[in-house]
Order: C-alpha cells, then structure tokens, then sequence
C-alpha cells in the first residue's frame, strides 16, 4: 500500500516523464507547463535523495534509481487501468460468477446453464471448478456451491442438496455381472473409486460397503479417478459400478446411460450447500435465482 507521505500525482508526472523521455512533452500530454513538471520530479529526487533522471539537450535519460521506481509505478497504473476497464465491464454486461466442484458443474449446472443461456445471451456466465474447493475459496464469486456438513459452513449457508448416494452401472454391465440383490456380491464386483485427496469428505466404496456390512478384500482391484466426470465416463463405458450421488446421475439415470446396480440409498447428514456473497449485485442475486430454479431438458 502506498504510503499518504507520497503525493500520486507527483507519481503520475513522473510516469509520463519516464515514459516520453522528454519533460516538454509530458507537460503538454498532461496539461502542466514544462516548469511545473520539472519542479514535481526535482521535489521527488529530494526526497528519494538520488537523481531519477540525467538532464540531455534534447529530453532526459532515465537513470537505474529511475527504472527501478517506473517499473513499480507502471505495474501500479496497468493494475488499476485493468481494474477500471473490469469494472466498466461489469456495468455494461450483467455477469455471474459461480464456484463449485468439478462434479457438481459438469451433471447439475452445466445442463441448467445451457437452457438459462438462449434466455439470457448477454450474462457472462463464469464457472469456477475445482475439486479442492474450501468454504474460504468463494469470496471472488457471486455463489458458492460446495460439499460438506452443517459444521463446515457459516450459519448463513441454505442446505441445497442432501447427500444420498446409490450404486450405477450400465445396462450392459449389469447384465453381465449382476444382479446384486441389496447390494450383495458389490464388494467382489469391478468398482469405480473417486480420489480427491480429501479423505471421507464424502461417501466411499470402503464407508458406503461397510454401512451394509460388506468390506472390499485386500487383493480386490478398480479404477480409480480423480475427477468424478472420468468415473461416470467409466461406468457408461461397462467398466465397473460406481457411486452415484443424487442430482449428479440424474441426467445419466433418465437418458438410460445408467441404472441403478442394486434398491439401496445410503444418505448422511452432508450435502451441497449454497453460498451467497454478501456483495453480491441485486441483478447477480436475480439471475441466480432463475438458474438454480431452472430444469434442465432431458
């Protein structure tokens, strides 16, 4: 942060200067008499106590002291330059900005965003997807919808949509290596594992056969994926069964894509919840609305 001691005009003069190499046409780019700006670059040389720049016949030359502060002072205009013209941008085309997990984007938001789109062509509609997104990860974006328990979230989170995950594979794979009567023989079939790096933030293979009493044998090989797109990609594709959470399979589920591999649903207490930005623009805070309401087409 620059210190209230420095005038920033002072700065700008000396930009310009630094810039044209040459004290008259500074002056008359910004509107000052050459006497005046040379008198604001005299009065910043005494203070820093070294020369900036070397008076020649014909301008002036910009000294190493001098690169090191125009360096600085350029980075500092070009920062704000970009932030006006943002925020410019941000008056003239309504936008909104959406954080959340790269499952969560690709199954519910991204069908919901294709029909909200042809509605509203001029919203810049910007997704944030990470799969290491935390609660504190949100504050650049209008709303934030990200996966945990009530104990992970500040008290102003709504609760969007409840954990509940049940077992999906293909017709085809079914066919071949089915049935699994209440959820029987999963343990030995060929399973499709999400790795996250985030322990059990979630359901697993491991904490979703062990709440019907199943475990996987040691010697039991999958698949397994860092992303959750791959493994659905996977179980479309016959190989394995994967978790199926509730709201991202739907799609899947309707089109046929998938099937239920065995009638359990294990839900917990976790869920995706629903983060407003307390900054968030009244037009912003609209347009959210109408795109969480919307059904996507099947």
């Amino acid at each position: 942060m620059a210190s209230p001691s420095w005038d920033l005009g002072s700065l700008s003069v000396f930009e310009a200067v630094g810039r044209l190499e040459n004290l008259t046409l500074a002056a008359r780019e910004l509107g000052m008499t050459q006497p005046a700006v040379s008198y604001q670059i005299k009065r910043l040389e005494e203070r820093l106590g070294v020369a900036l720049f070397a008076r020649r016949a014909r301008g002036v030359e910009i000294l190493p002291e001098g690169n090191i502060l125009y360096s600085a002072v350029r980075q500092g205009l070009d920062g704000i330059d970009e932030a006006l013209q943002q925020i410019k941008r941000r008056q003239r085309t309504p936008g909104l900005r959406i954080a959340t997990d790269y499952g969560f984007a690709a199954f519910w938001l991204m069908p919901r965003v294709a029909k909200f789109r042809p509605q509203h062509p001029s919203v810049d509609v910007r997704i944030t997807a990470s799969s290491m997104l935390q609660v504190n990860n949100y504050k650049e974006a209008d709303i934030a919808i990200l996966f945990g328990g009530r104990e992970d979230f500040p008290a102003n989170a709504v609760p969007f949509i409840t954990e509940a995950v049940t077992p999906v594979c293909s017709r085809e794979f079914l066919r071949q290596h089915g049935p699994f009567p209440h959820g029987k023989g999963l343990s030995r079939a060929p399973l499709l594992h999400l790795d996250t790096l985030q322990g059990n933030r979630w359901y697993t293979w491991e904490s979703w056969l062990d709440e019907i009493h199943q475990e996987i044998d040691d010697d039991h090989a999958g698949l397994v994926f860092n992303t959750y797109n791959l493994v659905l990609e996977a179980a479309v594709a016959n190989q394995g069964v994967a978790l199926g959470w509730a709201g991202l399979i739907d799609g899947a589920l309707k089109r046929g894509q998938l099937v239920p591999a065995c009638e359990i649903t294990l839900t917990s207490n976790k869920g995706y919840w629903l983060l407003t930005n307390p900054d968030i623009s009244d037009i912003a805070h609209q347009l959210c609305t109408e795109l969480l309401a919307t059904e996507p087409d099947t």
